[in-house]
């Protein structure tokens, strides 16, 4: 049944306009944090070669080599782990404007366009095809910016002990202190940010309870009181625009076993 009179349409398309700005800042927001991720790699590369190159000082028309290569390399590796923690935070920083500002408007529209898709199965069923092959991949979705932050922990340690190696200098635990102190808080937003950020079936669950209850889950949903298959099943036969009497088309097992008898 449609909860629309008029131009019911012209307001369902209008959705994809919103939906449209909100992913256009997104994929801006992803451009700027590889270009930040990039940046503070070469930054790091400069501070490696450096610290391996030896300091030399004109004497009597040429550069004589002075013993200051073990300070400088103390001093660029303190600075190497303070520009990888940095470079996280960036990334962090990137992460809460996409995902925890941009993409809950954008839930907040597509749940929305489900919403409506649900109440009218005469609309296009555009939003309902994508949930059924991706169901909610809000999670997912911040593996781009899980995978830069790590990175920045990796070379972190690697950048460390390859710049000891080149620039012959011992270990500093102040270093490594930091470097720790990165790795935990690395893990902390991983675990008690990123992937407890809201996601869009827990938003619809919000708005539409009665509504999240057809939408269809993995089949290794263990979901009390429901039926992960009929769902899926109920839903798809939503998006392909057959009605509760129209029988279902047969098996085609049951096809050939007819032809073989």
């Amino acid at each position: 049944m449609s909860i629309f009179t008029e131009d019911r349409v012209a307001f369902y398309v209008h959705l994809h306009t919103f939906e449209g700005d909100f992913d256009k800042s997104q994929s801006q927001l992803r451009a700027i944090s590889s270009a930040w991720t990039a940046t503070v790699l070469a930054a790091i590369a400069v501070l490696i070669t450096t610290g391996a190159t030896p300091i030399a000082v004109p004497k009597d028309g040429q550069l004589v080599p002075i013993g200051l290569i073990d300070i400088r390399s103390d001093a660029l590796a303190y600075l190497r782990a303070i520009i990888c923690l940095v470079g996280s935070a960036g990334v962090a920083a990137f992460w809460y404007i996409d995902q925890g500002v941009y993409q809950r408007l954008l839930h907040s529209v597509f749940a929305y366009g489900l919403f409506l898709e649900s109440k009218d199965p005469s609309l296009p069923q555009i939003r309902s095809g994508m949930y059924w092959a991706n169901l909610d991949v809000t999670n997912r979705l911040g593996i781009f910016y899980r995978a830069q932050f790590w990175l920045f922990v990796a070379v972190s340690l690697g950048s460390d002990i390859v710049g000891r190696a080149l620039g012959h200098a011992s270990p500093t635990w102040g270093v490594w202190w930091i470097i720790g102190v990165h790795f935990v808080l690395a893990l902390a937003w991983d675990i008690f940010f990123s992937y407890t950020s809201p996601s869009l079936l827990m938003l619809i669950e919000d708005q539409y309870p009665e509504f999240a209850k057809e939408l269809p889950v993995s089949r290794k949903a263990g979901i009390a009181g429901s039926d992960p298959e009929k769902r899926r099943l109920a839903f798809l036969a939503r998006i392909r625009h057959q009605s509760k009497t129209e029988p279902s088309p047969s098996p085609p097992q049951a096809s050939l076993t007819a032809s073989v008898a």
